[in-house]
């Protein structure tokens, strides 16, 4: 997915993109599909299954940044709490538990060694990381983008 600038009455202005929202701030670390966009006033996040939008004037962003080696723009709010908006679809945070009965969750074949290779929390993180650094290097412009024209506006 590519955003792309174009030059406006306003300046800069960056295309709608579908991201998906953790709210980091609660305990409820499920991500939320949907589009987002800018007003004149603030970044607006459209959840895709139930339509509703969540609004944060730009009054109210602390700081904006990309994460670095990763596809993810983090917000902070004035209240201290942060949001992550992932450009591409995240990884689970939490391990599955394992598939049918001689593969694992990922439903690879355990074979005569998976009692010894089982998928462990540290192998999880590490594919994750992954995961993140290699949709990273094909969306850090879009992101930029993104983090310039909300640094932009917020002036």
């Amino acid at each position: 997915m590519v955003v792309e600038t174009t030059a406006g009455d306003d300046g800069a202005v960056v295309d709608p993109a579908t991201v998906w929202r953790v709210e980091l701030r609660s305990h409820d670390i499920h991500d939320r599909e949907g589009v987002l966009t800018l007003t004149d006033s603030a970044l607006v996040f459209t959840d895709r299954a139930t339509g509703s939008q969540t609004l944060v004037a730009f009054s109210e962003i602390r700081s904006v940044r990309r994460v670095r080696a990763s596809p993810i723009l983090m917000v902070t709010h004035a209240d201290g709490g942060d949001t992550a908006f992932y450009f591409s679809q995240p990884p689970p945070l939490e391990r599955a538990v394992t598939g049918s009965v001689g593969t694992t969750a990922t439903g690879r074949p355990l074979g005569p060694f998976g009692g010894m290779r089982r998928t462990s929390k540290r192998r999880h993180q590490r594919e994750n990381v992954k995961y993140l650094t290699t949709k990273a290097a094909s969306l850090k412009p879009a992101i930029q983008a993104w983090v310039d024209e909300i640094s932009a506006r917020r002036r």
